[in-house]
């Protein structure tokens, strides 16, 4: 009976103790923001963006690098939609989801929206480790937009050593692609410099050398028109 007494005396002391204190309120479980939009991605709900975007590409310009890798496993997703995901991918310069993408089984030569190709967007970008990327993927150096050659897409903000990279990549410009950026060269008062890259052929060894040292990217000035 004594333990009876000590439940009614435990009891009576709850009973007296302010409505506040007796008892602790478990809290309220919710999903963080994150979360709850990962969870939307992945569940196609349309989402209100500033720009128009697919669920993937929405994951990528986020850097929901799991979003990304689950929305591919989708094989009419990554049909109709991987090639656009890698050209944003090279925009927002994230190179390790690059790798992960490609790793995942998307072509580096897929045309996107626009007839777009990766490597020359990775030139127009100025990076060289995302071409040296492309490259060991088996990017095609000779796929380009039918309006805007590589060469141009790398020199039009004068990057220098993604252009050269082109070259010893095996890229041959088009006569009205040499042609056009004799006259970029000109505007820019950088003409010999622009004559030395176009001059350039395809090496193997100096290709492999230039993705082994990696060097910062090279920007002279600013844009051409």
């Amino acid at each position: 009976m004594k333990y009876l007494g000590w439940y009614r005396t435990g009891v009576l002391v709850l009973s007296m103790l302010p409505a506040t204190m007796a008892l602790a309120k478990e809290p309220d479980f919710k999903y963080s923001d994150q979360a709850a939009l990962r969870a939307k991605l992945l569940s196609d709900t349309p989402q209100e963006l500033p720009y128009p975007a697919t669920p993937l590409i929405d994951a990528v310009m986020r850097g929901f690098d799991d979003v990304v890798l689950l929305k591919l496993k989708d094989k009419k997703v990554r049909d109709e939609e991987g090639a656009n995901a890698v050209i944003a991918i090279i925009q927002i310069r994230r190179t390790d989801m690059l790798r992960m993408v490609l790793a995942e089984g998307i072509s580096p030569n897929a045309m996107a929206e626009g007839q777009w190709y990766a490597l020359g967007e990775a030139a127009k970008e100025g990076s060289v480790s995302t071409m040296c990327l492309l490259l060991d993927y088996g990017a095609n150096p000779a796929l380009r937009n039918t309006k805007v050659g590589n060469l141009m897409m790398a020199l039009v903000r004068r990057h220098l050593d993604t252009a050269a990279l082109l070259m010893r990549a095996g890229y041959v410009p088009s006569d009205d692609e040499v042609e056009h950026v004799r006259l970029m060269g000109q505007k820019a008062g950088l003409a010999s410099l622009y004559a030395e890259i176009l001059k350039i052929k395809a090496d193997k060894a100096a290709l492999q050398q230039q993705c082994q040292d990696d060097q910062p990217t090279l920007h002279v000035g600013a844009a051409v028109p």
